[in-house]
């Protein structure tokens, strides 16, 4: 049976996976460079194209991993658990079992990711270049790691664009959050998250002038719009019911146990309590139902809906 996730390594407790969707992607690379190659330079030539493309292709995701990293161990010293991190087609993924919910941070997990990937480019530029000029073999050494230090510097560059779920966008949330709360800091970044998705998409299908990669289309930036658009979407609907579990008393924020009442708290006989089974009531008398929501009717709950 074929799995969908491959683990090939564990870093801090973290296992590290592999997504069949990035497997099919180097097998895509590995095939094209298999077809150009002995286009223009037979066997030989195709065998070589292949091996500089998938090594290419595999220190650019390890330096993806690295980045999560980044974000991992800022959120274990914050006393967040990181479940695992997934490498995919699209780039990689850190889960956790909970964000720092503090501005500071929150800001501190968010840019880790992206400094590591500057650093990482830097790195591959410097040091590439002056191996690209020893030619032969090492011509081709420094210009992969010349390609692979630009690629980490436009992956930071994309990661700080301010939406969700770039990493930037939990940055813009981070700076926002203790001026406007976290609700409407977040309601901003998923809203320009779902306008870049857009501009995404258009530029997916209808392609992009000047700019040769993009010129006809991009089919896989089709595929990273539609799950830029859901994960922004997603993200504001999480803290929404993170914030009405506040608002309705849990202490945490996430659905659990509330704490028992201080001593000297007892409910009167009138009192009706609505808790987890076996439920609990004082003798027969009249009770009112009141709407939760009163006074709550924003426009952004308008605009976004309930």
């Amino acid at each position: 049976m074929i799995k969908s996730e491959y683990r090939i390594g564990r870093v801090w407790g973290i296992p590290i996976k592999i997504h069949i969707s990035l497997l099919a992607l180097m097998a895509y690379f590995a095939v094209h460079a298999a077809i150009l190659g002995s286009r223009f330079a037979g066997l030989l030539g195709a065998l070589v194209l292949i091996a500089y493309i998938l090594s290419g292709a595999v220190l650019f995701f390890a330096s993806i991993a690295l980045h999560e990293l980044g974000h991992s161990y800022i959120a274990i010293r914050k006393g967040c658990r990181v479940r695992e991190i997934t490498l995919m087609m699209i780039g990689g993924a850190a889960k956790m079992e909970q964000i720092p919910s503090r501005p500071r941070d929150e800001f501190l997990m968010a840019i880790a990711g992206p400094a590591v990937s500057v650093i990482l480019g830097v790195l591959g530029r410097t040091v590439g270049a002056p191996i690209h000029e020893l030619g032969g073999f090492w011509s081709f050494v420094g210009a992969l790691l010349v390609y692979v230090g630009t690629a980490n510097l436009l992956l930071a560059c994309f990661n700080l664009l301010p939406a969700f779920p770039m990493d930037g966008g939990r940055v813009l949330r981070a700076l926002l959050t203790p001026r406007m709360g976290r609700l409407q800091a977040t309601y901003i970044a998923s809203r320009l998250g779902r306008i870049l998705a857009i501009a995404f998409l258009i530029v997916g299908l209808f392609g992009l002038r000047g700019v040769p990669i993009l010129e006809d289309g991009n089919p896989l930036l089709v595929i990273v719009s539609i799950f830029v658009f859901i994960i922004a979407n997603r993200e504001y609907r999480m803290v929404q019911f993170e914030e009405l579990m506040k608002q309705r008393g849990f202490g945490a924020a996430w659905p659990g146990m509330t704490p028992p009442p201080p001593p000297g708290s007892e409910p009167d006989d009138d009192t009706v309590l609505i808790s987890p089974p076996p439920y609990a009531k004082g003798p027969d008398s009249k009770s009112e139902l009141h709407h939760t929501d009163e006074g709550d009717d924003t426009p952004l709950r308008r605009f976004f809906g309930r």
